[in-house]
């Protein structure tokens, strides 16, 4: 078999052992945060979205390049979540075939079999199989290929001899991984520590080869620390307590993170969080053994020991981002989560790959075994997990069935709960969430909704209240308060809520639809009272928000004519009719401001429009009349008056009217 024929093999497998594992959720539905951050990003499906992705963010973190490639997907196919799911898998595939060609460029072992192990590691599956994770596997391949890049530059060399590097393709590609999710932001450490594994020592020309990627690190590291403290904490407490506190804690996770990408079973989408306010010296004991390992691993460091510090130097850097020294909104929930592990699990798999070479060498019926056992159990077990991801509540149920304390879980579980209509289900899931964190904003919030459901508003606006008490900056929260406060007829302040639900979010329609409705609502009960200026103001601002707005139209031209502005009153009946032609209320109204102002042929002819459309119509009639009588056409005024005392017998005015135009037609005679 030639090398060409061996190696698409070998590739053929990766790819169809990460697809085997993955396959069934392929047709998983959106899940957790996927909705938000893609079928309900507006930048994805505005034309103009890419510039506002790059250059005016909305989003709670600042990963230009990982929307750049959603707002691709989504002018692809929509919001269809198979597709989002097609590309995750062939990133994951793709990250795993860079994984394999860097362990077979480091001579490896069993560089292919640390490919396949890569693949299909049950620790990646959050990465792959929660769309909005996607940023992982994304970034990974250009880390990959910065990496590859940086060591082909190692490699090269001229006519002299002397080396060539290739240090601009390498920190472009870290450029686009720190743009996809600034996790990676640790690779200027990790090239130096390859280049010490390969040539046993450092110079002062190696510090300065990584300084343009140091660089791109600290800009890009520093803009999304802002971003999560400005956009995704916002001055949330995250718990994270004093530097005891995450010191201890970021040793917990190291030691979690090693024993899941050893045995990746029981796994979870949200672990307990533990207790470390008071954190006592076992806390502390992860620390010893990773010191006292990183001693042996140096000192044993001209033989084996080289290869563990770069295996376990990988893993471990590429947990510093993560292991909860920096504030990051997601340890709230919890210290740790699998998708965090998902590019350091790279150095231990190429540990396992070296070390299974090794056996290899010796072994080789047993190496082979170990193997395909070690490959058949990790898929077996990924295929079972990435099941979990294909909705929200089969994904929510198995976290509470591991995690019942979780109150992420119940509250998200609550929601789905909610949308089915199992209302009382949801609100027991809301009630144990805040029971659990009394502080949850969003819990408060949903637990409300499911008030307004059992038709129990005044403890749902109490929810709403304690939802925004906690978080003022939840534009979902003023939304539904307004919107109970229109129910119960409180139009002033429901105004103020649906006011501020829009300053936060100006893109919110439904905001904007229902704030323009309790505006003109408003109106209403303003002219109702006689204070037809007040009432023209709350038009107004309803036809500000809503221009397309016939019955706003109609009741400022109402309220205009009623403080003597007709002529203005004429124009807004005018656009009312050009939207609702066949109103005949608007048109009888705008014939009645047209005769105020003088117009008195363009009157008649609206009364006359009236009449062909409704010719039993009494006031029309009547008020024709009146023009007529006016003009000195006393024989059309009182055939008129006639038919409106005919169609309308109690009609005094029509009654008074045609009276009147007899006695002067008598005496024109």
């Amino acid at each position: 078999m030639t090398r060409r024929v061996r190696l698409f093999l070998q590739a053929t497998a990766i790819a169809m052992a990460g697809a085997a594992v993955y396959s069934l959720s392929l047709r998983g539905d959106w899940v957790w945060d996927d909705a938000p951050e893609i079928t309900g990003n507006p930048m994805l499906g505005d034309a103009h979205g890419l510039w506002r992705i790059w250059f005016a963010p909305a989003s709670p973190d600042y990963f230009p390049l990982k929307s750049t490639v959603q707002w691709m997907e989504w002018h692809l196919w929509g919001p269809s979540p198979a597709g989002y799911h097609l590309v995750s898998l062939g990133l994951h595939v793709i990250a795993a075939l860079l994984v394999w060609r860097l362990l077979a460029r480091l001579k490896a072992g069993f560089a292919w079999w640390g490919g396949i192990l890569f693949a299909v590691h049950p620790l990646a599956v959050e990465s792959v199989a929660w769309t909005a994770e996607m940023k992982n596997p994304l970034s990974l391949v250009f880390l990959l290929l910065s990496l590859r890049a940086w060591l082909d530059g190692e490699d090269a060399t001229g006519s002299d001899g002397r080396p060539r590097p290739r240090t601009g393709l390498s920190v472009a590609c870290f450029l686009a991984a720190m743009l996809c999710k600034t996790t990676v932001v640790m690779l200027p450490v990790v090239l130096l520590l390859f280049t010490w594994w390969r040539r046993r020592r450092l110079v002062m020309r190696d510090l300065v080869r990584v300084s343009p990627f140091l660089a791109v690190s600290l800009a890009l590291g520093s803009v999304t620390l802002w971003f999560q403290q400005q956009r995704a904490i916002g001055g949330m407490d995250l718990l994270q307590g004093g530097p005891a506190t995450r010191f201890a804690a970021a040793g917990r996770a190291a030691a979690f993170y090693l024993g899941k990408c050893a045995l990746p079973f029981n796994l979870a989408p949200i672990y307990p969080r533990w207790d470390l306010s008071s954190p006592t010296w076992s806390d502390f004991l992860p620390w010893v053994g990773f010191a006292a390992a990183g001693a042996w691993f140096w000192i044993r460091r001209d033989s084996w020991g080289r290869h563990a510090l770069l295996g376990f130097g990988w893993f471990f850097l590429n947990l510093v981002p993560v292991m909860g020294f920096a504030p990051m909104a997601y340890v709230r929930i919890s210290w740790v989560a699998d998708h965090l592990a998902y590019l350091p699990l790279v150095g231990l798999v190429g540990l396992a790959a070296a070390g299974l070479g090794e056996l290899r060498g010796r072994m080789r019926l047993q190496a082979g075994a170990l193997a395909v056992l070690a490959v058949a159990g990790l898929g077996w077990e990924s295929a079972r997990y990435a099941l979990i991801f294909r909705n929200e509540e089969s994904l929510w149920t198995y976290t509470l069935a591991r995690n019942p304390e979780s109150w992420t879980a119940q509250n998200d579980l609550g929601r789905v709960l909610l949308l089915q209509s199992r209302v009382s289900e949801a609100r027991s899931h809301f009630e144990r969430a805040l029971e659990i964190n009394p502080d949850d904003a969003e819990a408060h919030l949903n637990l409300g909704l499911a008030f307004e459901r059992l038709d129990q508003r005044p403890r749902a606006i109490g929810e709403y209240r304690l939802s925004l008490k906690l978080k003022p900056s939840i534009p979902e929260a003023h939304y539904c308060l307004g919107n109970a406060l229109i129910a119960e007829g409180r139009l002033p302040e429901a105004i103020g809520e649906l006011g501020r639900a829009l300053q936060l979010r100006p893109d919110y329609g439904a905001a904007k639809e229902n704030l323009a409705s309790a505006r003109n609502n408003y109106g209403v009960g303003l002219a109702g009272a006689g204070r037809w200026e007040e009432a023209a103001v709350q038009y107004g601002e309803a036809l500000r928000l809503k221009p397309v707005n016939p019955e706003a139209q109609f009741n400022l031209g109402n309220s205009l004519a009623q403080a003597g502005r007709v002529g203005e009153a004429i124009g807004h009946f005018e656009e009312s009719l050009r939207i609702r032609p066949d109103s005949l209320e608007t048109r009888m109204n705008l014939a009645s401001a047209l005769a105020q102002a003088g117009r008195a042929a363009e009157a008649v002819d609206q009364y006359e429009r009236i009449l062909r459309a409704a010719p039993q119509t009494p006031e029309a009639h009547n008020n024709l009349g009146i023009l007529f009588a006016e003009s000195g056409r006393l024989a059309e005024a009182r055939a008129h008056f006639a038919e409106a005392v005919r169609l309308k017998p109690g009609y005094e005015e029509a009654r008074k009217n045609l009276a009147r135009a007899a006695a002067l037609e008598d005496n024109r005679k």
